[in-house]
Order: structure tokens, then sequence, then C-alpha cells
């Protein structure tokens, strides 16, 4: 139930019951963004998005996050060019905490000019991080470019030089003329009663002054007249290609259509860009399509990365698909099958109450309606194929393209492709004879409106059957959202690979379930996105699998269709020789991310000799030694029964899933071992430290030491030390980011594994602050070895894990992960029932016991960036040609 009403001040609040799980959303949608910013405040929404965790007349710096992690829950916030959002998801017994920290935030915060100074370092270090990232660089210079003229060709993030000189005046008086009660609205969204939380509401709220609102006045671009080109050469491995049209913003009748032509274009993979450009072709190795449609006018756009290819042949197949789509009506099937996905998002995004509340603020942010889906639905459910024709046609038109390119190619020859694209796409525009919108059929259909209706969770206990046909299958039925999640998986992965095939789990995984006997992979594709489903492999370091998203309501045509891939899946050459030649794209391109490169060196030497050290994807020299029968021998291995686990949770009946299992798994052949054999973990007896030169804006380090097994006793007090350096309110973030601004990333990192696995700390910071970074991070993990954990921060990060560990658990797929993975690596599979009782008991004695036991092994440390920070103590690697690992000089 929706309920809406505003508050004496102007605050306009929207209330929505859903008792599904015993949790609350708390959401303050500010009607400001960065495209509100006057000349000279480019990225000021985006700095006091920062500010106003860093302390209120009630909280101190870090008392925010403390309060509400030490809650149970979680907290953040985003910009955007139209709007701010704060939001904290939380336990519903502390539903005040949540009520109360984000009343703080927007009414009473302190802008201490100390901290704004430490902040300041902090929003840097973000914008430098989004320098080293392509995918940004590329999307800044398709903004920059369709919106050239408006706000909205500025990045949300700002300039370096206007945050290093935004003063606490300046702040204050633009948080004062923008943060006020009329230019925002709350949306409170889970576990209560409306008449109670209203009540709440009020209380927290109505205090919040009314002040002169400054009336936003943004410009118009001006009309685009001919075609646009932007190219710029880059160092990334990776390039990009993006052809956009201008199209209206959000409110306008189009959009609908223009969704709708979004998803038959190069949404999901049986979407026309996805099969014929890069699946049947393989001239890229991702391409999507979207319609972004904001507040004011939006773009609707191609978007494309390759590594090696014709850029010539790749701009005339999506060419050819445009003006096919412009031309001609689209099939019945795809538009039946781009309603069943746009219907199914709405039933998948309301899983979880952040989810809920988040689809509730959009709407009421856009439409001053919290309840617009419905509406929105009806007119998805009224387009017609030809208005899909019509809309195609009339915003599919050369005079407005825009084609930009970030690449690493030569410039002369990207520049003649990309001119001569525009040239004859024009012309074979100019010269097509149409065909009328008349001429395409309607469609017939009656479709069910989907809504809200989210009830009371029934008691859903976990439960193993084992299977006579030797499988186990762990059930959790639970009928609170008509939706099911599944996992299938067996113990192998990377970890059970020989060193001369590596990759190949990861290989096998998306090339085995494309296609079967009977079916090729676009029908496929297309029956299982026509019913709003998911089916698709999954490989790790220590299994593989499938994972299965369905609705309750299409179960037994999913079935079906994964009975057909179990049974009958087929090898195709063409499918084979394409996603290898996506995953060496993907290894390669790694390159582009220092990050990675700094993750992937630390676990070749933390693991040194043993198979957690390898890179799961392989390399240029692995990949060419797998063939089409190692990938059927792989995925038959670890689908035999006798290895095989099932887990399923959501709206199902118990009895007929099973026969419905032990249908799916009958022809597969029966083993009694399980697939690898156990290799020991040899001592890491001397500290490493490697230093690996790449020129990126920002140094990425590792630091970090061995850690536990799935079975090691001492996980939950693991998982507690990760929480006392974890969150916003942990050590990492309070005293290497808060107090010395050292980064805007930094985090605990740990891996469990079979035979062991680490613990560290990753953090990305500028090359000057490399050192400093390093010596904070042992000191912080000193602590942990020299003193005990005070009682409020351990009882702190006790709520905090359990209180995530209760939000994660919200969604269906995290219930199916946790009690598959659980059973198939030795621990108890209704483990997550137990996990509050077994965080509670871990003593202060026992993280110190740990700590002392883990932070005094040897270290190793990994730094990638322009500087080495270890001096003659570091081994120099280079970037291998053949993948992102390093080697030795």
């Amino acid at each position: 139930m929706v309920q809406k009403f505003q508050l004496k001040n102007g605050l306009t609040v929207v209330l929505c019951e859903s008792h599904k799980s015993p949790v609350v959303s708390v959401q303050m949608w500010v009607r400001t963004g960065s495209a509100d910013e006057l000349k000279g405040e480019e990225g000021i929404s985006h700095f006091i998005e920062h500010l106003v965790f860093k302390g209120t007349n009630q909280f101190g710096v870090g008392e925010i996050a403390s309060i509400v992690e030490g809650s149970g829950g979680e907290l953040n916030a985003y910009t955007s060019f139209d709007q701010t959002v704060f939001y904290v998801t939380i336990s519903k017994q502390y539903a005040d905490t949540g009520l109360n920290v984000i009343s703080q935030m927007m009414g009473f915060p302190k802008f201490d000019s100390e901290e704004i100074d430490r902040e300041r370092e902090v929003v840097i270090e973000e914008i430098k991080r989004s320098e080293d990232s392509p995918g940004r660089q590329a999307s800044r210079g398709m903004f920059e470019t369709v919106f050239k003229g408006h706000p909205y060709s500025i990045p949300v993030i700002g300039y370096s030089e206007n945050v290093k000189k935004f003063s606490p005046k300046k702040i204050r008086e633009f948080f004062e003329s923008r943060y006020n009660p009329e230019n925002m609205f709350l949306v409170v969204c889970g576990d209560f009663e409306n008449d109670d939380m209203r009540a709440r509401v009020d209380r927290h709220f109505s205090t919040h002054a009314k002040r002169k609102l400054r009336h936003s006045v943004r410009n118009k671009a001006p009309r685009q007249k001919k075609p646009r080109l932007f190219l710029r050469q880059s160092e990334f491995e990776e390039n990009f290609v993006q052809i956009s049209f201008p199209i209206p913003g959000v409110k306008e009748t189009d959009v609908p259509a223009l969704d709708l032509m979004a998803l038959v274009l190069g949404q999901g993979e049986s979407s026309r860009l996805v099969s014929k450009v890069r699946n049947e072709l393989n001239l890229a190795t991702t391409i999507g399509c979207y319609a972004y449609t904001p507040k004011d006018s939006g773009v609707f756009s191609i978007s494309i990365s390759y590594r090696e290819t014709n850029i010539g042949n790749l701009l005339s197949a999506v060419g050819e698909q445009l003006l096919l789509m412009r031309e001609l009506p689209v099939e019945l099937e795809e538009l039946e099958r781009s309603l069943s996905i746009l219907e199914g998002e709405e039933l998948y995004s309301i899983e979880t109450v952040d989810g809920l509340s988040s689809k509730v603020g959009n709407y009421e942010f856009h439409f001053d309606d919290p309840a617009y889906f419905e509406t929105y639905l009806r007119q998805l459910q009224s387009v017609t194929r030809k208005d899909i024709l019509r809309v195609s046609k009339k915003y599919i038109d050369p005079t407005g393209m825009s084609v930009t390119a970030l690449v690493k190619s030569d410039l002369k020859e990207i520049d003649y492709e990309l001119k001569k694209f525009v040239n004859d796409f024009t012309l074979a525009i100019d010269s097509l004879n149409t065909l009328a919108a008349e001429e395409a059929p309607e469609r017939s259909v009656n479709r069910r409106p989907l809504g809200f209706q989210v009830g009371k969770s029934e008691d859903s206990t976990p439960e193993l059957v084992r299977l006579a046909c030797n499988v186990d299958v762990l059930l959790r039925p639970n009928h609170d959202a008509p939706s099911v999640s599944m996992k299938l998986a067996s113990l192998g992965g990377a970890r059970a690979e020989s060193a001369e095939k590596l990759g190949l789990t990861q290989l096998a995984s998306s090339v085995w379930p494309a296609s079967t006997s009977n079916f090729t992979e676009q029908r496929l594709s297309h029956e299982t996105e026509k019913l709003a489903a998911s089916i698709r492999g999954f490989a790790g370091r220590n299994s593989m699998g499938l994972g299965v998203d369905m609705l309750a309501p299409h179960s037994a045509e999913v079935w079906a269709l994964l009975e057909e891939i179990v049974g009958n899946f087929r090898i195709q050459p063409e499918i084979f020789e394409r996603e290898k030649s996506h995953q060496l794209d993907h290894i390669l391109s790694k390159k582009d991310n220092p990050a990675q490169i700094c993750i992937q060196n630390f676990y070749d030497l933390i693991f040194s000799g043993h198979p957690y050290g390898r890179e799961p994807e392989g390399d240029i020299e692995t990949l060419k030694n797998i063939t089409e029968r190692d990938i059927e021998s792989c995925a038959r291995e670890h689908l035999g029964r006798g290895r095989l686990k099932i887990s399923i949770s959501g709206s199902f009946e118990k009895e007929e899933t099973l026969k419905r299992i032990e249908k799916l798994v009958k022809p597969l052949k029966n083993y009694e071992h399980d697939l690898f054999v156990s290799v020991p973990l040899a001592q890491l007896i001397a500290n490493k430290k490697v230093y690996v030169q790449q020129k990126k804006e920002q140094s990425h380090i590792v630091v970090g030491c061995r850690g536990l097994s799935f079975k090691s006793e001492d996980r939950f007090a693991l998982l507690l030390i990760q929480s006392i350096l974890a969150g916003q309110g942990g050590r990492l973030f309070l005293n290497l980011r808060d107090k010395a601004s050292l980064a805007y990333t930094v985090s605990p990192l740990k891996m469990e594994g079979v035979e062991g696995g680490y613990f560290g700390v990753y953090i990305g910071c500028s090359p000057e602050k490399a050192k400093l970074a390093i010596s904070m991070i042992h000191s912080e993990l000193q602590r942990l070895v020299d003193d005990m954990v005070p009682s409020l921060e351990l009882e702190r990060s006790q709520k905090y894990l359990i209180g995530r560990h209760d939000i994660d658990l919200q969604r269906n797929s995290a219930i199916a992960s946790s009690m598959l993975f659980d059973h198939i690596y030795g621990v108890p599979f209704n483990q997550y029932l137990n996990f509050s009782e077994n965080i509670k008991k871990i003593t202060a004695h026992e993280i110190k016991d740990l700590a002392q036991k883990l932070f005094t092994q040897s270290f190793v440390e990994v730094c990638v960036g322009q500087q080495n920070p270890f001096g003659s103590d570091a081994i120099e690697r280079e970037i291998s040609e053949k993948s992102s690992v390093a080697s030795a000089r």
C-alpha cells in the first residue's frame, strides 16, 4: 500500500508497506543534481553528497556510519545529473536510527572547514580513478558530444580545479539554496504500519526549516543540424565506439516505444545487435543499446567495445541493423519478448525493500506519482509495431547522429571509417524506398498487469533431500514474491584444471549452455528471454555450474528449457571459437584495469605453486590448447550425478520440483568421486614485495597474508576482523580515508579456499601517497595483534555483519547461493540460519588470537603504478603480453 502526504514545512513523504522481510529502506531524494549547477560550481553537488556524511549538529565525524552500521544497516548516496539520493537500509527495529541520520544529514550538516579540506583529497582521488577507467572516459566523450551546450555534457563528478577551491561559505550557500523541504521528498518502504511510520517521520523531519529556494534554469542544448564526430586516442587496450541519437525526456509519449525499441535492438542475447554483430559475425567484444531518458532531453545510444576488429565491417553491420529497425516493422515475437523482459524486471526488482524504494522514488521524482509504474506498464502494453516503426523513423536520423570513439588504433584510419559510416548511412536513408507504417500488422495480446503485491513471508525452513539418483537437493520454499532462483554446481572449476589448459572451465561455462541438439543459440536465447528468465553458466576457482532465475508462472516452460540444456547440449564450433576469442580479449583488456593486475599478481605470489595462484581465465598459450572435446568433457564431468548439488529458493512446490529434478538429472553420468584431488598449500616463508610499473593516475596496492580454509573454525572470527576494518564506520575508512585523505577506495579483501585462503587490504591512491598508505595498512593490522578490540566496537561489527547478512538474504538468488556453496564446501547448508548466533558468540580474545596467528606471518605486498613505493626491496615486474599477470624482469 502506497501512501503520499506532505509535512507542514513542504516535505513530501511517500510510504510503502512491504512485510516480506523485517527490513526498512529510507531514501531522501533531493531534486538537485549536477545539471543545476552554475558555471564555476561544476562538481559541488557531488562534493556536498560526500560532506553531509562528515558530521552534523548531533553526530561527529564517522559517527553517522558507525551508528548505522552498528545497528546492522548500510548507507550510501549517489549524485546524478538531475537528483541526489541518500539512503539507509536497516532492520525494522532500528527504523528510527535510519530516519534520524537521514534527517540530520539533510537538515543539519556542519560543513567543518577542516573536514572539507580532508574530503577534497578524497574526491580528487575519485576523479583520478575515473580518468583511469576506459569505460568512463568513453561515456564522457559521448555525453560531451551528444549534449553539447547542455549541462549533461559536464561530468557529474566535476573538475579537480573546482573541488580544490570550493569554500565553506560557497558550500553552505549552495546547500541551503537547494536542500529545502519543498525541493526534496522522503521515501520509506518496508516492514511497518503506515500510521505508525507517519508519526515517526513527522517527529524526525518536521523541524527542517523552510528556506528560500534557488530555482534552477538550465540551458537548452542547441538543435543538432548535422552529424557530430568525436575521436580520441587512448593508451587503453580496449576500444570503444558509441552511435547515438537525441531523444526526448522521460515524460514524453514516445518513451515507452523507445524503451521497447532499445530492447529489440540491443538488450539481451537474442536482441538484433547482440545476436548478429557479436554472436554471428564476432565483430565486437560487447555491444548493447539503451534509451536514456532523464528529466531533460535524452539519448538513444549503441555502445560497442572491441579489441582487434575491422572497424569498417563493424560499423557497416551496426548500420544495417539500424536501417532494418528504421524501415521494417519488428517481429511480433520480438515485441512479446521485450514486453516480458520489462514486466519481469518489475517483479524481480521488488524482491528487496531498497529495490522497491528506488522504484517508488524514481516514479515520484519524474511523475509526482509513486504508483506511476502501473501507468507505465499499461503504456508499454499498448505499444504497437506501428509505434516502434514510427519512433524508429523519427529518431534514427543521421542529422542528429553522433559517433564517438575512444581507441588505441591509428586515428587517421578510424577517422576515415567513422566519416565513411556517417556518409554511407545518410545516403542509404535518403535512397531507401520505405515501407509505410500502415502495412505493419497489429499485435493482439492480453497481458496481466503487474503491481507491488508483496506479502508476509511464510515459514520457509530449508531442507536437504538426497535423491535416489545420487544428487543432493537443497530446498527453501518462499512464496512472498513470484520468483524462483536455482543453482546447480559441483566442486571443480579452475582449481581442477591442468596447467596446460588454464581457462577451460571459464570458457566451458560460456560455451556449453549456448546451444543444444534441438535449439540454436538464437532460439534458446529468445525462448529464455521471452519468459523473463535467465539460464547462465558460471565458473570460479573452486566450482562450476548453472544459475537459473525464473518467474513462478513460467516455471514449467523454463524447466523444459533447462532439461534441453542439461540433457542435449551440443558444442557448436563457431560458438566455441567466438567465445574463446572474447575470453582472450577480456584477458588482454585487463591491462586497462590496474586494480585487477595488482590483485592477480597478489594471487600469483600468495598462492605460489598452487592452482589458486593461476589466472582463472588462462592466457594466450593455454587457450590455444583447449579443444571442443575439452569443453564437452568439462561440462559432463561437472554435471555428473554424485558430484552435482542443486539448490532452489522461491515460489515453488516441493514434490513437483523434486520430480522435475529427477527427470533433469536422469540422463547424466554417475560418478563416485569428486573432480579434483586436494593439493597442499606450500608455506610462505618470507615477505615478498613486487612493483609493476604502469602509467596511471593512481597507484593500486594490495597488502596481505595467508588466510583460512572454508571449514576453519576461525572463519566467523575472521569475518569480524573484516567487519572491524570495513564499511564507512570501519577502521580503514575512518583512519586512511576520513582522517588521512589517502584514498577514495580502501577495503579489506579475503578469500577462503579448500586448502587455504588469504586476507589482505586494497587501496587505490595517488602515487606520492603509496608509501604512507602501505605503512598505515600495516599499522591497522598490527593494532589488531597488539590490542583487544573494545566492546563497543566489537558490538558494532557484530551488528553490522548480522544486518548486512539479513539485508543480502532478501533475494532468492542469495539464499540459493548460500545453501549451495556451503554444502559443496563441506559446511552445513543451513548455516545461514545460525549466522547471528555464530557471530555473537565470538569474543575479543578470539579476534586477537586470530590476528596474532594471521598478521605475524609473512606478507605479500604488490603495487601497480607510476612510482615504486618499496625502493630496492621490491622485485620489479612487467605486465605479460600473454595475460594480466606480470613477469619478473
